[in-house]
């Protein structure tokens, strides 16, 4: 049983550290682009509001095209961030952890298990075998 938690360990560890690692800059990617979306929806509520408001339409629709040029630009940025893997390391802390136990536990508690029902089932087949030869 301590083998094959150590071995659950082991590899439930280093799987999450792997798909952690190489998913990161994507889900960094997902996040700032999302950010980026929540901030230009609350941006183009405040041009709105301001040219309902104002008299200024004409400085409203410029402010509101210059701010499409940056969002264009900022998004482009964002889904190629400059540091990819920044903030790696607190995210690997936790999934290795979180990783090597899930996969140790239920690789025991599947040998566990396993091992219960195959004494059952064979109690049964010979339970099974000795009332057909009774009969």
């Amino acid at each position: 049983d301590a083998e094959l938690f150590v071995a659950g360990l082991v590899a439930g560890a280093s799987t999450e550290l792997c798909k952690v690692a190489l998913l990161h800059p994507l889900d960094t990617a997902k996040t700032r682009a999302q950010w980026a979306w929540a901030a230009r929806a609350r941006e183009r509520q405040f041009l709105a509001r301001l040219r309902a408001e104002s008299h200024r339409v004409e400085e409203a629709l410029e402010e509101e095209e210059a701010a499409e040029e940056a969002s264009r630009r900022s998004l482009s940025r964002m889904l190629m961030p400059a540091r990819p893997w920044s903030g790696l390391a607190p995210a690997l802390l936790l999934a290795a952890p979180q990783g090597g136990l899930f996969f140790a536990v239920t690789d025991v508690l599947r040998a566990h298990l396993l091992e219960v029902a195959v004494r059952a089932g064979a109690g049964a087949g010979v339970r099974a075998r000795a009332r057909a030869r009774a009969a």
